[in-house]
């Protein structure tokens, strides 16, 4: 994607993972600024004055914040002190505190009361506390005082310790924050499980030349050389799940900014998203990243999706809120104001041209997501009027409101949920625990009625397209459906459901997993099984694979699956994959060119096979050579020699007497478009290059 071309896109809302939200009159100044950079989730550090370090000043911190800016999700941590002791740790983990932080003492921001010295060993209990618990370890990756080597920064320097503490404590979860050392993101994108980088939005455009002359481009770490900048950019657009973003963003009052010695800080929040979207175009123009990787994927796992998984929160919905970013013209401003003019604070990367951020769409209320649960049974005519390519019959309306019912009481009985994430690779996971509203009825999710309504359409003389299905439910929980409003607003607004690219392929592949899910729920065995690996463990069995004289039998076989998969009886659909193997074996040992010696015995009864399922495979799988014999000669000349051109397509159908042009005639038939002389050319050339 080239975002310099790009002029609208859609995205989740950001979590940003690493925000400074300090306190009193800056906090109230810059809370509300969170949402306008496409944020909803923030995790905050707890480095105030006096630090955070009991559950009750965190639970109390964030009642502050929730009354400025209640609609953003803040995550709460502890600052790593002596008095977070395992019982501390416990109590936190009962209220929901995310993580804790780790300061190492003197390093940037209000960090006098951080650890020093052998803090491995200090903290062993809290750090075994944590483990058990859950709870995060934040790290501030440096060590504190003086670069002993001009080629080894304070971040590797930290990485021992580092090591240390995942051989100590395996399991328990720590985010390097800000890591820039390119031997720090080495270490991460290893086998170190749990283990996870945050990268800020002014590190990806920021270097030391810039930050030690610029107070408003100052902060800890300090930003490195453009090498340095140009391995973040890439570990953005990498996909790799372990880097994802936390701005680190840091106010500070102007005038202390200007005065000296400068507070290592840097302040992005009113424009975090917009920032390193910027950062990704102008390293995409550039040429340090390829374009073809800066992929609206890649984009939302590093600015909302790894962050949210890390932290083990509900990824945003299909349906959910949505931010819009625009090209508008706009510009980054020098600072944002109180509304008094006493407290004014700089902004990162001012005057800079940005996209625009539009509100978070809304959405219809969760408790109208039972009605959802309706929508297969409305009538045909509704859901044709809404999109006319789905057709869906009174029998077909009927089956997909008796399945959502039916695999709905199923799961009530297993206690799960049907909109349960499978484990990718092996089939439906175990069962998840169900979920109920506050009424104690269990929530139906508006997937599992979309995925229903695609199975049953699916067997039905008028099936649907996911995109189909993604339209319709797209609009049905916009504001501006008639399902939750009797009175929608006229004319609707467009934007309120417009889906993007990445948002139906989302949709797409949770509707095919969900068809997964209910079939399974159903108790329908969903697993997939291919007979070649038996194949080969029968041949081994047989004593085939050890000669190497007979390997031609063992290809043979393979053969014979492989166009068995081409059946127009649907072979691999009816019958078990060990007797697929078998009559694949048999097959190839009865053929004159190999002629293989089989024991006189029912030798397949041995593996589970009778002698009439045997007659019948055998049958199916050697006529099959007959049935291309067929579809050669009729199609005899076509596409002979290797590429099919529209000159070879056209000389088919007349000599089957089929009309062309569309089936045009007359005068208008025999004339030539432009188009259609433009692809007779390239048919000619791309038969002279074949001759």
């Amino acid at each position: 994607m080239r975002l310099k071309d790009v002029y609208r896109l859609e995205l989740p809302p950001t979590a940003d993972m690493h925000v400074h939200l300090r306190q009193d009159q800056v906090m109230n100044l810059v809370v509300p600024y969170i949402r306008r950079g496409g944020v909803d989730t923030v995790f905050v550090m707890p480095n105030l004055q006096p630090p955070i370090t009991s559950v009750a000043s965190a639970l109390e911190y964030k009642s502050r914040l929730q009354a400025i800016e209640p609609q953003v999700n803040y995550l709460m941590s502890l600052y790593l002190h002596p008095s977070v002791t395992p019982d501390v740790i416990a109590e936190a983990a009962k209220a929901g505190i995310a993580g804790v932080k780790l300061y190492p003492q003197g390093v940037t921001t209000n960090s006098e009361s951080g650890v020093a010295g052998d803090f491995v060993e200090t903290y062993a209990p809290t750090f075994a506390a944590m483990e058990q618990h859950d709870i995060v370890l934040n790290l501030h990756g440096e060590v504190p005082g003086t670069v002993p080597q001009s080629n080894i920064s304070l971040e590797e320097l930290f990485l021992p310790t580092l090591k240390r503490l995942n051989e100590k404590y395996p399991k328990l979860r720590i985010v390097l924050e800000m890591q820039y050392d390119p031997a720090a993101q080495q270490l991460l994108s290893s086998n170190m499980c749990g283990y996870s980088g945050t990268i800020t939005a002014h590190h990806l455009y920021l270097t030391g030349d810039v930050s030690e002359v610029d107070p408003h481009a100052f902060c800890k770490p300090i930003p490195k050389t453009p090498s340095d900048r140009d391995a973040l950019l890439k570990a953005v657009c990498s996909g790799d799940p372990k880097f994802f973003f936390g701005s680190d963003s840091a106010p500070h009052p102007l005038l202390t900014k200007q005065g000296k010695p400068v507070p290592a800080g840097v302040f992005t929040q009113p424009y975090a998203t917009q920032l390193v979207l910027l950062a990704l175009e102008e390293a995409t123009e550039k040429g340090i990243v390829d374009e073809k990787d800066v992929t609206q994927e890649n984009i939302e796992g590093f600015l909302s999706l790894f962050g949210r998984r890390f932290y083990k929160l509900p990824e945003p919905e299909l349906t959910g809120p949505r931010i819009v970013v625009k090209k508008t013209g706009e510009t980054i401003p020098a600072s944002i104001r109180s509304a008094d003019g006493t407290l004014e604070v700089g902004i990162s990367k001012s005057e800079a041209t940005v996209f625009r951020i539009s509100p978070h769409l809304a959405t219809p209320d969760r408790s109208s997501w039972g009605a959802l649960a309706q929508v297969p049974i409305l009538s045909a005519s509704c859901l044709d009027s809404l999109n006319r390519n789905i057709k869906l019959t009174t029998e077909n309306t009927s089956l997909t409101h008796i399945l959502v019912r039916r695999s709905s009481v199923r799961s009530a009985r297993r206690d799960i949920l049907l909109d349960a994430e499978p484990d990718a690779g092996r089939g439906p996971s175990p069962p998840a625990p169900a979920v109920r509203d506050g009424a104690g009825e269990r929530r139906v999710s508006p997937d599992v009625s979309a995925a229903s309504l695609f199975l049953v359409a699916k067997l039905s003389a008028h099936p649907c397209r996911p995109r189909d299905v993604c339209n319709v439910y797209t609009y049905l929980l916009s504001p501006a459906s008639p399902l939750f409003r009797p009175q929608p607003p006229t004319p609707p607004d467009a934007s309120t459901y417009y889906l993007s690219e990445s948002g139906l392929d989302t949709f797409q592949k949770r509707i095919l997993r969900l068809e997964a899910r209910i079939l399974y729920t159903l108790s329908f065995d969903t697993h997939v099984a291919l007979p070649h690996g038996l194949a080969v463990t029968y041949l081994q069995a047989l004593d085939f694979c050890g000669d190497a004289s007979r390997a031609k039998i063992t290809r043979r076989v393979i053969a014979y699956l492989n166009t068995a998969l081409l059946s127009p009886q649907l072979l691999y659909l009816t019958h078990q994959p060990n007797a697929l193997a078998i009559s694949a074996i048999y097959s190839a040992a009865r053929d004159a060119e190999i002629s293989a010696k089989m024991p006189e015995c029912p030798w397949w009864e041995v593996f589970d096979v009778d002698r009439e399922e045997l007659g019948f495979l055998v049958v199916g799988m050697r006529s099959l050579e007959g049935l291309v014999r067929k579809l050669q000669e009729d199609f005899e000349g076509f596409a002979k020699d290797g590429m099919v051109t529209r000159n070879a397509i056209e000389a088919e159908m007349a000599r089957r007497g089929l009309k062309m042009n569309n089936g045009g005639a007359g005068d208008a038939a025999d004339e030539m478009d432009e188009e259609e002389a433009m692809m007779r050319s390239l048919d000619d050339r791309a038969e002279r290059m074949e001759a």
